[in-house]
């Protein structure tokens, strides 16, 4: 494996997850990485998924992508320098564009914040397509010729930005910040486990131990889908504790704070 494409599976994806890439516009079932034909494709989802490229089958929420092919290439890249987006990865399309793509260091909980920082960013960026901030959105590959173009050049490989990076930059827009995500089931009872997420649902009936990635991920990202879908912080504990199994490299104390984290974390944004 060329060691481009080796730096390209390591920034943006975790050993062991799937991804889907494609030797065209159309969408492939996922694979696992070493599959990927470094030769012959031209597309890769920016986030992990198992199955069809689908948002709902996104495993992990880590990487955005934009682009501003609105304008010439060199004002592209100059735009992207002037708003001081933090960007890890760029890749010429062999067409109009170049594709930015930050990557973080660590998961973003849940698909709800991630659309909700996606938009942030896209606010912004005004200048950039509107319509990139779906978690299975695709990036161009480098190094490949493009049918009937031009090569997808590689123009930066970085490294992984912290989440306290990004956080600094959207930040120095708080006049951009999205309406806050509004809780699923707002004035309308006493909320039901039953409109939680259908991920939600089946890792705690599968049980968070026998999934794969970090246990404290997994959790942050369930406190945060029972915050969005109304449960106060009680009760999310008392729910959760019932799913919770104690093992002797997790134990009770680091959950707590995971699913307080993910809780509090959406917390924030929601209102």
């Amino acid at each position: 494996m060329k060691e481009t494409t080796e730096n390209f599976l390591k920034l943006f994806f975790n050993p062991g997850e799937e991804i889907c890439f494609s030797a065209n516009e159309f969408a492939y079932p996922s694979e696992p990485q070493e599959n990927i034909n470094e030769d012959n494709t031209v597309l890769v989802a920016i986030n992990p998924i198992t199955g069809k490229r689908r948002d709902e089958n996104v495993t992990s929420y880590r990487t955005f992508m934009i682009e501003c092919d609105d304008m010439p290439i060199a004002e592209q890249r100059d735009y992207v320098k002037k708003m001081g987006f933090p960007f890890s990865y760029c890749c010429y399309s062999g067409g109009k564009s170049l594709h930015f793509a930050l990557v973080l260091d660590h998961d973003i909980p849940s698909e709800h914040i991630y659309r909700h920082t996606y938009q942030w960013i896209l606010n912004i960026m005004t200048e950039a397509d509107q319509k990139t901030k779906n978690p299975s959105r695709c990036v161009r590959f480098p190094g490949v010729m493009r049918p009937g173009k031009k090569e997808q050049k590689l123009m930066h490989m970085g490294k992984r930005i912290s989440a306290k990076e990004l956080g600094i930059w959207l930040n120095k827009h708080a006049d951009k910040t999205p309406e806050p995500l509004v809780r699923k089931n707002k004035n309308r009872g006493k909320p039901d486990i039953k409109g939680v997420n259908k991920w939600t649902k089946t890792t705690l009936k599968e049980g968070v131990h026998n999934q794969e990635g970090s246990r404290n991920q997994i959790w942050m990202s369930i406190g945060c889908e029972f915050s969005l879908n109304g449960f106060n912080l009680h009760d999310t504990i008392s729910i959760l504790e019932r799913y919770f199994e104690e093992q002797s490299d997790f134990r009770e104390r680091e959950w707590l704070t995971a699913v307080k984290s993910g809780w509090h974390y959406a917390d924030k944004i929601s209102k």
